[in-house]
């Protein structure tokens, strides 16, 4: 990989901030919170990361965005605040409190990939952020005790999360951000919030309270004005 003087601050903050915290804290996170909450506390990701391009990398953003930025943060905000607690939800403040904390740090990866857009092969990318995730993982799971029973569906979980919410969901987003900017690649996030509730809904048989759901619109509400305004 031909290195560039400088660049190793990035190349070992993007394994760490993400699949490493992001994965961890939100893997933490699912235990507390239901999956339509988190979805709509995913939902700030696109937000967080259009306020950090701006500081870090200089991208441009305009009033419209800044109150976009403003409405989905009181959605953010509501939805994990004011979730019920209940047996899907054991403690909702926290969890969503993770989430939110996670979308953090994916931000901060964005700002570092971006970084390094353009200098090394994707692949070679990918790879450093797998053996980052590794360092952080690997002594955590010898730590823990294994499962003295094998679950073909948590195989098959684990498998689709390695496969596609890791390499090709990285090789994805590292490609573009080699030619878009990262506040406008994160705008794109808001479709996880739209599958997250409806397959929460259909397979997990979740609900959403009518508070939940007023703070959902404006969270989405909040991510169209900012796509809205990235087009200004």
């Amino acid at each position: 990989m031909p290195y560039q003087k400088g660049d190793w601050k990035y190349l070992a903050s993007i394994g760490i901030f993400d699949p490493g915290l992001f994965f961890l804290l939100q893997s933490f996170a699912m235990k507390y919170t239901t999956a339509s909450q988190g979805g709509a506390i995913a939902a700030s990701y696109p937000v967080i990361t259009a306020v950090m391009a701006r500081i870090f990398l200089k991208e441009k953003i305009n009033p419209l965005t800044i109150f976009a930025i403003f409405v989905c943060t009181v959605g953010v905000v509501g939805n994990a605040f004011f979730a019920s607690v209940g047996s899907e939800a054991l403690n909702p403040v926290l969890g969503n409190s993770l989430v939110l904390l996670a979308m953090f740090f994916s931000s901060c990866y964005a700002v570092c990939a971006r970084k390094l857009a353009g200098r090394y092969p994707l692949l070679s990318i990918a790879a450093i952020q797998t053996l980052g995730g590794m360092c952080i993982f690997l002594p955590l799971a010898l730590w823990t005790p294994f499962s003295q029973k094998i679950i073909p569906q948590a195989l098959w979980s684990m498998g689709y999360l390695g496969l596609f919410a890791g390499l090709f969901l990285y090789l994805a987003i590292n490609y573009a951000l080699q030619h878009i900017q990262a506040g406008t690649v994160a705008l794109f996030s808001n479709l996880i919030l739209l599958f997250v509730i409806v397959f929460s809904y259909f397979l997990l048989d979740e609900r959403l309270t009518a508070v939940q759901g007023v703070c959902l619109l404006l969270t989405v509400g909040g991510v169209c004005l900012a796509i809205y305004g990235q087009k200004k």
